[in-house]
């Protein structure tokens, strides 16, 4: 199979992420593209220079996580347009739905909207995080 690493300036790559995976880091990339058509993304709130954005806030934290979608997905030559799936996770599930989830994906998604499932669960990879998402992306030829 042909497997291609895409990387951004504006998203900071968990495989340099030394404090959860001391000394060498985690074995994750951010996106993968596969064959040219198929882009799995993994994206967490973190900044450019590897700083959780918005501790103790669910909104900034989905806003953080959604643009660093973006910017991977225009890594990778799509748009958002071009996501089919995203799977959600987060520590705070009524948070999420109160304050984040729904709003902010109707301003970072288009129609058709992509398939989406939520999954509450106990705790992230670092404590401070909210949510964590997985996408896939259609990344035109």
């Amino acid at each position: 199979m042909n497997k291609q690493v895409v990387d951004s300036p504006r998203v900071f790559p968990l495989r340099k992420f030394t404090q959860l995976d001391p000394p060498h880091g985690v074995p994750i990339n951010m996106a993968v593209k596969a064959k040219g058509t198929l882009l799995f993304t993994k994206q967490v709130p973190l900044d450019p220079e590897g700083r959780t954005v918005g501790v103790n806030d669910i909104k900034e934290q989905t806003r953080q996580t959604l643009e660093n979608l973006k910017a991977m997905v225009g890594a990778a030559g799509a748009t958002m347009a071009d996501i089919v799936a995203i799977t959600w996770y987060t520590t705070a599930i009524d948070e999420y739905y109160s304050q984040a989830g729904s709003r902010l994906r109707r301003e970072y998604l288009t129609e058709p909207h992509p398939t989406s499932v939520v999954v509450e669960v106990s705790r992230l990879a670092r404590r401070e995080w909210m949510v964590e998402l997985l996408a896939v992306v259609v990344v035109p030829d």
